[in-house]
């Protein structure tokens, strides 16, 4: 199960860089999105 955890995180991470790569912003929240979901070992609800 953690494998699969860390497959969707991972997928989730890259979704959000493209998405801040397309619009060129860097918010902070968003930065700091990926090391908060790593810490928790958990996946948003909202992709």
């Amino acid at each position: 199960m953690e494998h699969v955890i860390e497959q969707e995180h991972r997928e989730v991470c890259l979704r959000v860089r493209k998405h801040l790569r397309s619009i060129r912003t860097s918010p902070p929240m968003k930065f700091n999105y990926c090391h908060r979901s790593k810490s928790t070992h958990r996946v948003p609800a909202s992709r």
